[in-house]
This record gives structure tokens, sequence and C-alpha cells, in this order.
């Protein structure tokens, strides 16, 4: 099964779902698997089982799946032999929430297949199909049972925003989803045990609860969470900032341990377009230069923007042969006015790593 529309991009990303498999030159193994953007055999983590069937080719066999929203069972001639569970991560490891089709497909040679070689006096060949079936669970009328609570709600929270994670919920059936409300309005659905919220006030405080909805529209309980918005602080300029010391930043970038003097954190997994966003606090008026601290494998370019997106300096990021092989680099003048106000450092071709950067007054 592939899917219809590739709402998590191509292949392994919106996932494939293989019913059966079945290899010539291994006549009497039949598999079933799994493929995701985690698990997929291009980087060997496919998941899946396989089950020896005698004479699999002398007699019909029935291969079928019972998809869940919490997990996949594959079954060959009703003998259960494979789960594959939804433990509720995100889109990489279950992008099966979207609608899939089916495909029968004959396969001659190719990278499994053809690895024992063809024999060409096999021919001609068949596979004889006596039916595909499709049937609907009715997960609405046969889940009676609501959901557990959604308990141990943690947060990471700055001024404007907070990330939020909790323990799955379970349901007999598997959950459609998880409704987020804030000051008792509600602000989104998520199929993940997580969500970040944005666009928060500083030093507020914000009432939050999450329940757990079932395929039946059963709901469970309610957890509720309280929380205050910290103060906004401003880093000074002239000054240094530590690059993970963001406000704000673009979804996946991610920080590892440095080996940059000075140890700590540096940000990693920097790619084309990721931002991320500081508040600073000019104490004049005047020409300014930023020093940024990079290490890349390959060129990168960064542009400093001020809080209306203009581009106040670009910045080649050069190569150091190495992930932790730090340099730093030094942009153009640029004018800041005084005052409290935002900066953002925009990648415009990433793909290098960022430990911090000074603004300090242009010589």
């Amino acid at each position: 099964m592939l899917p219809t529309k590739f709402k998590y991009g191509q292949w392994p990303g919106s996932g494939e779902i293989d019913i059966m498999e079945h290899v010539g030159y291994d006549m009497e193994r039949v598999h079933g698997t799994v493929h995701t953007k985690s698990f997929n055999h291009s980087i060997n983590t496919q998941k899946g089982n396989s089950l020896i069937i005698e004479n699999v080719h002398k007699k019909f066999n029935v291969y079928s799946i019972e998809w869940y929203p919490n997990k996949i069972l594959f079954f060959i001639n009703d003998k259960h032999y494979f789960t594959f569970n939804n433990r509720k991560k995100s889109w990489q490891e279950w992008p099966f929430d979207i609608p899939f089709h089916l495909i029968l497909n004959i396969a001659v040679g190719g990278g499994w297949g053809g690895i024992k070689g063809i024999d060409d006096s096999i021919w001609p060949q068949t596979m004889e199909v006596e039916y595909v079936r499709v049937y609907d669970l009715n997960l609405d009328q046969r889940d009676q049972t609501p959901p557990t609570t959604p308990n141990n709600i943690k947060s990471e929270i700055n001024p404007i925003s907070a990330k939020l994670n909790w323990d799955n919920s379970n349901d007999d059936f598997g959950l459609k989803e998880y409704r987020i409300y804030l000051n008792n309005k509600l602000i989104s659905k998520s199929n993940q045990s997580n969500y970040k919220i944005n666009y928060l006030k500083p030093e507020t405080k914000y009432n939050l609860y999450i329940e757990a909805i079932d395929y039946a529209d059963n709901k469970s309980k309610s957890k509720s969470y309280d929380f205050i918005t910290p103060k906004l602080n401003h880093h000074p300029v002239p000054g240094k900032v530590e690059a993970e010391d963001y406000l704000s930043m673009e979804k996946g970038v991610e920080t590892e341990k440095t080996k940059d003097l000075g140890g700590g954190v540096n940000l990693c997994y920097i790619g084309d377009h990721d931002w991320m966003e500081y508040t600073i606090d000019v104490k004049e008026s005047g020409n300014y230069q930023a020093l940024l601290r990079s290490a890349a494998v390959i060129e990168g370019e960064v542009q400093i923007k001020d809080e209306n997106n203009k581009i106040l300096s670009t910045i080649e990021v050069p190569v150091t042969d190495d992930w932790q092989n730090w340099t730093t680099v030094r942009s153009n003048q640029f004018t800041l006015q005084k005052g409290k106000q935002k900066i953002k450092v925009y990648t415009t071709i990433g793909g290098f790593n960022f430990n911090w950067f000074k603004i300090l007054k242009a010589k």
C-alpha cells in the first residue's frame, strides 16, 4: 500500500505498508513490512517479520492487515505474525494517518529479487488473485470506552511560547486526537503527545487543559495545567549572545554538546531557510558588526535581519572541514538604533553548526 497523497513528502516520508512480499529465490518465505522516514530499508531500520508457508506457490493464501490508529496487525491465513505500534512520537515514525491505496505488483529482478540473477527458463509466469477486499473496522460503533487521561504534562516556557509534552493516553482501539485548550478556548488538535504554543505574552498567567478523544468521540477526563511566562530578557549590545539563547526558532534546529572553547552546547541541523530570533538592547545608536562562530563541511550563508525583516548584513560561512572545527567570521557594517528590539539570524544556505555571535561597535 502506498499513500494516495504524499502529505509527508516522497518515499519513505509518507510511508509504505507491504501486506505481502514474496521473493522467488526464497520460495516459501513471505514477508510483511512497514517503511517510514525513521524505519526503512535504505537505512536498514525497516520494521517487519516473515513466515514460512509450505507450498506457498501451489495454493491460495490470505494475506491481510488490520490497520488501527494505534497499531497495524499483519496476518497470513488468519495467523498474526507482526505488529507495528504507533509510538505517537512524530510523523517520521507513524505517517499512517492519511489515505492509502492498494497495489498488486510483479517485479522481475531489482535490488532484492534479482540478487541471485534471473532464470530465463521459467517463463511464462502468472500471479493469480482470487479477491481483494477492504473492510471498515467500524470503530465509531465498537469503541465504548473513553481514553485514559493525558497525565504528567511537562513544559519548557519562554516569554512568548511554551513547548508541552505529556504521557500518551491509552484507548482500546486507539486515539483520534488530543484537544488542547488555552484559557478555555480550543487552540489546536494534535495526534501527537506534544505541542508548541506560540504568540504568548511575557509575564502572563495561563491555564491549559488537554483531553484525549477516540474514534467514537469518547472523551477522556481533562488534565489541567497552569503556567506563567517569564520576563522578556534582552541581550545587551555591544555583547555576546549564545546561539541557543534564542527567543524563537524555525522547527528542526537542535542542540548538541560543543567542543568549542568554553564548552556548553551549539546549534546543529541548521538547514536552508532556518532562522533564530533574539532580543537585544542596543545601548547606543551607531554602526555595528556581527561576529559569528561557525563550523561547517560545506559553504553556508547567513543574513542578519532586523525585526521588520530588513537585511542588515550577509555573512559567508566558510568550510572548516569538520562539524566541530570552529572559526569566527565577521559581517559588514550595519546600523542599529538605540533601544530594545529583535534581531534574526536567517540561513539562506544551511549545513553548518552555530555556537555564538557577538554584535560589536564597528571599528
